[in-house]
């Protein structure tokens, strides 16, 4: 951010003069005073006061929300230029790098192909993964746009119900299991790495019931910009921790599921990819805020979320912009396979699918199963005699080999990708 504007615990000030800075700011025509109360900290403690968190409009955010709504076109042009089975597949890389990074934030350890293959529903590694299955329905809503949720967020036993799906796996064990009616009511503390504790949660379940209810007034408002709602509204969530476990995960969620309704998919599945790049400056911002001498100015922290959501976009963008370049080279392939008219117009299509799968896939080949299923809603469609039918026609012709029979699985030959430099 640029330097003139500072913090205000920057400025050395006596008492007397840091109230009438902070008078200065929160009655400036272009800040913003919320409903939403704190209480700061002061050595270490938390002061019996509360206050209002207030946002100073900057021209720098103005133009930070205006290259993340640019982002997000360039990243919805990019993807219009994939095919679909393309874009699935990206989207599943995609999806498993944001699931692996929300459990590295936490300090919870999954590895990319445990969640590839939970993400697939395999029941033998569903089995090994169980503690994530929640986790990962909840992100699949993202990907296939189930917003009902977070678009009718009207009462706050809303949140207990996402927070109940969101760990369904986890709810039997003791860090999960709230002391509540429907929220924890003893206290709950957040610790650094060295055991410090850096955060600690509203007390007690009324206070907590005040405050989620203040923030879905909030939540609802109509006259204040989307990012701006959402950034302070992440803020708020994860202020109040209103469960005895899971808050990071529940409030990186929320904010995701916003992001995917406002923006699109993509760049709500890069935010805990992009918290985890900025983890120091991310926690800071969010400390920050609750000083006493920042008089809660949410301001700072809102700065970084915008520079979080940007940072996860660019990474989105050099993805896409790699794949939509890769698959120049697939169409090239095809229609030099098409000028020699050795295969059939269906063969054609699924050689297409083929050359997809393998830039894009992950840990494992496309099935004749997955095929079948990704066909039979368009106008493509066949049934699993015939795909299978052309499947072995394509290997006897040298394009394919199978390379599995339970679920029957064909990959492109290596006489082909030796050919064609795959």
């Amino acid at each position: 951010m640029e330097n003139k504007y500072k913090k205000m615990e920057k400025i050395y000030y006596s008492d007397k003069e840091y109230q009438i800075e902070y008078e200065k700011r929160v009655n400036n025509p272009a800040s913003y005073v919320t409903n939403l109360k704190i209480k700061t900290i002061w050595k270490g403690k938390k002061t019996t006061e509360e206050i209002p968190l207030f946002y100073m409009n900057l021209l720098e955010h103005t133009k930070l929300q205006e290259k993340i709504f640019q982002n997000s076109q360039k990243i919805l042009n990019l993807s219009q230029k994939l095919p679909n089975l393309a874009i699935k597949l990206v989207f599943d890389t995609v999806l498993v790098n944001e699931l692996l990074h929300t459990n590295q934030l936490e300090g919870i350890h999954s590895s990319k192909k445990e969640l590839y293959f939970s993400l697939k529903e395999e029941k033998s590694e569903i089995r090994k993964q169980e503690k994530i299955n929640g986790l990962i329905k909840k992100y699949i809503d993202i990907y296939r746009k189930r917003f009902e949720k977070i678009e009718n967020l009207g009462s706050v036993s809303q949140f207990r119900e996402i927070y109940e799906e969101l760990f369904s796996n986890l709810l039997g064990e003791e860090n999960y299991q709230l002391d509540g009616e429907i929220f924890r009511k003893d206290s709950v503390s957040i610790q650094d790495s060295s055991g410090r504790v850096i955060h600690r949660g509203v007390s007690g379940e009324k206070n907590i019931l005040m405050k989620l209810n203040d923030l879905l007034l909030f939540m609802n408002q109509e006259d204040l910009p989307f990012l701006l709602k959402a950034a302070i509204s992440h803020f708020f969530i994860e202020y109040i921790h209103p469960f005895c476990d899971g808050n990071g995960r529940f409030g990186r969620y929320l904010f995701s599921m916003y992001l995917a309704r406002k923006l699109d998919r993509f760049s709500a599945l890069s935010f805990s990819y992009a918290i985890q790049r900025r983890k120091e400056e991310y926690y800071k911002s969010f400390q920050d805020v609750e000083k006493r001498n920042n008089f809660g100015e949410v301001t700072f922290f809102v700065d970084n979320i915008y520079r979080t959501i940007d940072l996860g976009q660019k990474s989105i963008l050099q993805l896409l912009e790699e794949k939509v370049e890769a698959m120049k080279k697939v169409h090239k392939v095809a229609e030099e396979v098409s000028l020699k008219n050795t295969l059939h117009e269906k063969e054609l299509q699924l050689l297409f699918l083929y050359m997809q799968d393998c830039i894009f896939h992950q840990f494992e080949y496309i099935s004749n199963m997955e095929i079948f299923d990704f066909l039979k809603d368009t106008s493509r469609s066949m049934s699993k005699l015939t795909l299978n039918k052309y499947t072995k026609k394509m290997e006897e012709k040298g394009y394919l080999q199978q390379i599995k029979k339970r679920p029957l699985t064909y990959r492109l030959s290596d006489t082909f990708m030796k050919t064609y430099h795959f």
